[in-house]
């Protein structure tokens, strides 16, 4: 089983559409450094993601974290230590800055919208557009442009 790594905005997006099992569908196993427990947990939305769901495990970063950008949070350092530390096969990450960071790393990644497309083209799901537009109810921040090619990629628009 590939090994995954997420940050905490995908679990907590996930969870406000109420389509967290949609991780579970995909990955069977998502690994959780122990920041990014912490900053869900003081969240609202800790016990929906943590509570009943035996497909997330909290794992300890077992290494030091190298120097990273001051822009970075802990949880997405965490996140490239527990990848690199397990020989991850994907981080799962939104913020950008994190993305082309963990790409410099050599980390595979992927976000929500990557999540969305991969869970319709293997039928989890019917739609991307209506899931997208709770994404972005739910505060997730795309341009019209990105919004856009997402349709053209799903084949909805």
């Amino acid at each position: 089983m590939n090994k995954v790594v997420s940050n905490s905005t995908p679990l907590i997006l996930f969870d406000k559409i109420n389509h967290l099992y949609l991780l579970k569908e995909l990955y069977q196993k998502i690994y959780v450094p122990q920041a990014v427990f912490n900053e869900v947990s003081n969240t609202k939305y800790s016990n929906n993601i943590f509570k009943d769901n035996d497909f997330i495990e909290i794992k300890n970063t077992q290494s030091i974290p190298i120097l990273y950008p001051a822009a970075l949070h802990l949880g997405e350092i965490e996140v490239f230590t527990l990848a690199k530390e397990i020989n991850a096969a994907l981080c799962i990450l939104d913020d950008l800055l994190a993305r082309n960071y963990a790409a410099y790393l050599g980390l595979k990644i992927t976000g929500s919208i990557g999540i969305l497309l991969l869970a319709k083209e293997l039928r989890f799901i019917k739609n991307v557009k209506p899931l997208v537009d709770k994404l972005i109810e739910n505060n997730f921040r795309i341009s019209q442009k990105l919004y856009q090619d997402i349709l053209t990629k799903a084949n909805e628009k």
